[in-house]
């Protein structure tokens, strides 16, 4: 449990820490006097935590109406930390373990300061040199930057846990039915799905025959769209100019052309002979049900589909409102991606510098060059092997035969068995299972088992070469250089005259008072929750007083507690510090918090000031030591 010495300690700690931070407030002689009071009375020095807090960065921000100093570190404390500047305290307006903001003084000026961050839960400190200075004038923007690659595709999420079987429904609508590469010949029913220039489309319409799927919004709807094009690259950088001479050399040669478009995709190879009819089969689960673009006021179903920002996605949840498909992945799921958009284009060379001439004119650079025609598109591929005869259907129950739909299945998993018409995404495109039992078979390298549905777009080609961007604006003025080497000794100058007289100095501390620290090491016990315990207590006369005070609290009980402990009394705000503790572990943890309060108050008469604790939830074993409350008088105080 807690030893005497550590205690004490801490008490020794927080009153030096205290007296640091107050070293520029004309406060220091009183306080150095109490700090050497309690070290003689307790005869330690400060102990050091095993996590330290840290200051990674500091940025200030003259903007506001109160300029601000924003830090960034980690290990800041679950209560307000203490901020200083040169010694200067400054007033904390947020903070997190990781990032604390506190107001600057408003006439501040330029120059290197020593910021310092004080964690009062861990009793410890972090200082950082920070140099603050005006911001030259904005320079000439920069050069644009080339476009980044694109990051790579996210792993599959694990499946989930298969759910309790739920009562059997109704026969739901037909869904999407592949057909394969569109034909101009074909006939296509409502609802059947087809490949069309890399992309895929379903039909919006019975006997859909001779309408091509992309010039014919009324027929076919777009359910995956081929990859865009990629973006423009940057501009190449402007030649040297060479010494004036005579007409310059002929311009560079024109870029390569682009890499021609790949070929399409081969015909699908011819259906297999029909199966033996079986006998009357179950009504057929539901499939894919084509909605078209995705409209925020809509309500879809379960295995509702629509187009979004040119991806696919069916519904996972019925009654499915306003959620957006790409950011609600709990109610959809992406049947198709959009493609990638292409890497950026290199840049141009830096043109030759022209021959030395004769006196003249230099000549104009020659235009350059045309880029190169696009390449022929790639050879049609061969028509695949024809499918196998189909087995007899199993015996069902008395019904009508329902159309089986395209049933989507999520990402393709190497474990999972798929029936006949699952549908997979993998790798950003979307296949469909042509046999039952389908297991361990990769979808893009297994042609009898997996059709593709939708492919993910191909890589554009590489841009053109894009204009050189301006000059970026200047950075900001870099820190003061270090201080030069001391010269030489001037000559010793004549006696200057008397300086005026100064300011008269602030008033020193009259009085302090303060209550008898708990020196024994005897806690006050709080054992029950929600009810104030008083821990100490201090009359003070009618003035202006700064009230502060200090008590530790050490959770000796089974479970997490969260204190609040306050500075009451009449005319008084009601000023708060909490902390939540874990149980006791027998080490140096957040299970023992030493609570700091400050508080500025104008008492119109003899005052009783308390400090009173309390905490929850029960059963509760806190202790509560070492509380004392000190006041400082004060002539006056602005509040700002």
């Amino acid at each position: 449990m807690l030893g005497h010495s550590s205690h004490a300690t801490s008490i020794a700690h927080h009153l030096l820490t205290w007296a640091r931070q107050l070293r520029n407030s004309r406060k220091s002689a009183c306080l150095a006097v109490l700090g050497s009071m309690y070290i003689y009375m307790f005869g330690v020095t400060p102990a050091i935590a095993a996590v330290h807090p840290f200051i990674s960065s500091a940025t200030t921000n003259f903007s506001l109406t109160e300029p601000t100093i924003t830090i960034t570190g980690g290990y800041f404390g679950s209560i307000t930390p203490g901020v200083t500047l040169d010694g200067a305290i400054l007033v904390v307006t947020s903070y997190t373990q990781t990032e604390v903001t506190a107001l600057l003084p408003a006439n501040i000026r330029p120059g290197s300061y020593d910021l310092v961050l004080t964690n009062f839960a861990l009793e410890l400190q972090a200082s950082l040199a920070v140099t603050i200075g005006s911001v030259g004038p904005e320079g000439p923007a920069g050069p644009a930057g080339a476009a980044g690659p694109a990051g790579p595709t996210g792993a599959s999420g694990p499946q989930g846990s298969s759910g309790p079987a739920g009562p059997q429904g109704a026969t739901g609508p037909q869904g999407l039915t592949w057909q394969g590469a569109w034909n101009i010949s074909a006939t296509y029913a409502q609802n059947a799905a087809v490949s069309y220039n890399g992309s895929s489309y379903i039909s919006l319409i019975a006997n859909n025959t001779s309408n091509e799927p992309d010039t014919a919004p009324t027929a076919w709807s777009l359910i995956a769209n081929v990859g865009s094009t990629g973006v423009a690259g940057p501009a190449g950088a402007t030649g040297a100019s060479g010494p004036q001479g005579p007409a310059g050399p002929a311009g560079p040669q024109g870029a390569t052309g682009a890499t021609g478009a790949m070929g399409l995709t081969g015909a699908s190879g011819p259906q297999g002979p029909q199966g033996v009819a079986g006998p009357t089969g179950a009504t057929g689960p539901q499939g894919l049900n084509w909605r078209g673009s995705w409209n925020i006021s809509a309500t879809y179903n379960l295995n509702d589909a629509v187009g979004y920002n040119g991806s696919s996605y069916i519904s996972l949840i019925p009654s499915n409102t306003a959620n957006e498909p790409d950011t609600a992945t709990a109610d959809w799921s992406l049947v198709a991606s959009v493609g990638a958009a292409g890497p950026a284009g290199a840049a141009g060379a830096t043109g030759a510098t022209g021959a030395t001439g004769p006196q003249g004119p230099a000549g104009p650079a020659g235009p350059q060059g045309a880029t190169g025609a696009t390449g022929a598109m790639g050879l049609t591929g061969a028509m695949g092997p024809q499918g196998p005869q189909g087995a007899a259907g199993a015996t069902g129950a008395t019904g009508a035969t329902g159309p089986q739909g395209l049933i989507w299945s999520g990402a393709w998993n190497n474990s999972t068995q798929y029936a006949l018409n699952d549908a997979v995404g993998y790798n950003g495109s979307t296949y469909i299972s042509l046999a039952n039992n389908n297991t361990g078979y990769t979808p893009g390298s297994a042609p009898t088992q997996w059709g593709l549905v939708a492919s993910v777009g191909s890589t554009g080609a590489t841009g053109a070469t894009g204009a050189t961007g301006a000059t970026g604006p200047a950075g900001a003025t870099g820190p003061q250089g270090a201080t030069g080497a001391t010269g030489a000794a001037g000559p010793a100058g004549s006696n200057g005259a008397t300086g005026p007289q100064g300011p008269q100095g602030v008033p020193g501390i009259s009085n302090l008072y303060f209550t008898a620290p708990n020196s024994n090491g005897t806690p006050t016990t709080i054992t029950s929750n929600n009810a104030f315990f008083t821990m100490a207590t201090l009359t003070l006369p009618a003035g202006n007083y700064l009230i502060s005070s200090r008590i530790v609290a050490a959770n000796d009980g089974a479970g997490d507690v969260e204190v609040v402990c306050e500075i009451a009394g009449s005319n008084i705000t009601p000023t708060y510090a909490q902390a939540d503790l874990l149980p006791d572990n027998n080490t140096v943890g957040i299970w023992l918090a030493t609570l700091p309060i400050q508080v500025v108050a104008s008492l119109p008469s003899s005052t009783a000031v308390t400090l009173q604790c309390e905490a929850a939830p029960g059963p509760l074993t806190l202790f509560m030591y070492y509380p004392q409350i000190t006041a400082i008088p004060v002539t006056s105080y602005t509040q700002q």
